[in-house]
């Protein structure tokens, strides 16, 4: 059984994710100490380096939302960790990730533009990370050919089960995806719950901009469910809504597993056709003051289909 180890912030507790999974292993996680200098260095004290030597580790590590500390900066204190438990003399580091970023970024799709989701895991591989586990990859075709060993808790199930009991008359809604990408996601989640589905077709040209094209499928009278994985400056989920309520959606909500709320992404939200979207909390947010944003908590789920070898 290995080694759990998380962080924690100056001031914050550790994260639910943490606790749950200490409840289900029936023991205590070890707690890295984070902080930032004034210059933004990061500062790291972990006081049980003597309970990790020669043992395996599970890294419990979840990004958050904030628009003053972006994912790359998030990503350098998780190296800082990870270099940091090899120093200690561990055996071996995997990594439970709810979001893994890069990703979407799994070939060049725009220009000259270079697919960098091999160069950033083989980063994470050579800091001393032998296996993560993310929730919903964003291209599973992909999966096998990555430089470093990833499982993927796939969430189908989950959704299924938050929109038959969140949506009224869900029997009768249309599932829809934003683009050609995500239609895989949207077909498990509506074999599940036998539900008719709608892709928007757009095309992207350049960073965070896209542009939509044309609807496939019929949504005239219908209240829609929009479902994407990563919701990141809004851009795309806001035009295929508006694809939708042009074609006749009576409504439309939204799911995405992945919240990043870039730039002005939450203002834009509450100005945006949706009725509601739902985000559930594998990054970290705090959105209090928003009518249309819906945090809905996945670390019950996560820590029930999280495989330990």
């Amino acid at each position: 059984m290995p080694e759990i180890v998380t962080y924690t912030r100056k001031g914050q507790k550790k994260s639910f994710l943490s606790l749950i999974l200490e409840k289900k292993l029936n023991k205590k996680s070890l707690i890295f100490e984070l902080n930032h200098f004034s210059d933004s260095e990061t500062n790291l004290q972990f006081f049980d380096s003597n309970k990790v030597l020669n043992k395996e580790v599970l890294l419990v590590w979840q990004f958050f939302y904030d628009s003053k500390e972006q994912i790359n900066s998030q990503l350098f204190d998780l190296l800082f960790v990870v270099l940091s438990l090899k120093e200690f003399g561990v055996v071996s580091i995997s990594v439970l990730l709810p979001y893994l970023p890069y990703l979407r970024q799994e070939d060049s799709d725009v220009g000259l533009d270079i697919g960098l989701v091999k160069p950033f895991l083989q980063i994470l591989k050579k800091s001393g990370i032998g296996e993560i586990t993310a929730v919903e990859i964003h291209d599973r075709a992909i999966v096998d050919i990555l430089p470093i060993k990833i499982k993927e808790i796939k969430i189908a199930e989950f959704w299924a089960s938050h929109i038959k009991n969140s949506i009224k008359n869900y029997k009768d809604i249309i599932l829809a995806s934003p683009d050609k990408g995500g239609r895989f996601r949207v077909d498990e989640v509506a074999k599940l719950l036998g539900l008719e589905t709608a892709y928007v077709k757009k095309e992207r040209f350049g960073a965070d901009q896209t542009r939509v094209l044309s609807l496939d499928g019929n949504v005239e009278n219908k209240t829609v469910f929009l479902l994407d994985d990563i919701l990141d400056t809004a851009g795309t989920a806001i035009n295929a809504c508006n694809m939708l309520l042009e074609n006749g959606a009576k409504s439309v909500f939204g799911g995405f597993t992945h919240g990043i709320f870039s730039g002005d992404a939450c203002k834009k939200i509450e100005k945006s056709g949706f009725t509601e979207i739902f985000v559930t909390n594998t990054v970290f947010f705090d959105i209090t003051d928003s009518k249309k944003i819906i945090s809905v908590l996945i670390d019950d789920f996560l820590v029930q289909n999280l495989v330990l070898e």
